[in-house]
């Protein structure tokens, strides 16, 4: 696992490239679906600058929108690694109970996303429910 203090610059400068890499090559795309409109070519230099505007503009449409999807999966596997972490944890101290606040608190995740983790987890582990008299529901593990 990389250390936060590497990760979080490397994190920026795939965004900023990414982001840099879409921007410039949508614009070459742009290019290359206008290109065809431009009446003060002629059809030979059509062609050529609709290649080029598609060789640089397919590359790094591709390469900016993977970057920008590896960082969004980094971020996605780096919450389910946390809620995951928390998750035995709390079991471990708790005895195998688990309330989706007692999750939330210790994620900083949302009270959907902690409810909806405790309810995937509760279907791979055949976890039992009680409702306490003001409405919570405890989940119960076998640990």
């Amino acid at each position: 696992m990389r250390s936060p203090a590497i990760g979080q610059p490397m994190k920026l400068i795939k965004l900023l490239s990414g982001s840099f890499l879409l921007t410039f090559g949508s614009l070459c795309l742009l290019v290359a679906l206008l290109t065809p409109f431009d009446k003060t070519q002629t059809p030979e230099d059509k062609n050529s600058a609709i290649i080029g505007a598609l060789m640089f503009g397919l590359p790094m449409t591709a390469g900016g929108s993977f970057l920008l999807w590896s960082v969004a999966e980094n971020h996605r596997q780096t919450k389910r690694d946390r809620l995951q972490s928390s998750f035995y944890q709390i079991l471990k101290e708790n005895h195998g109970n688990i309330t989706v606040m007692r999750l939330a608190m210790a994620t900083g995740v949302s009270g959907n996303e902690a409810q909806q983790f405790l309810t995937e987890k509760a279907k791979e582990f055949n976890a039992n429910f009680n409702i306490t008299e003001n409405g919570s529901i405890i989940y119960e593990f076998e640990v």
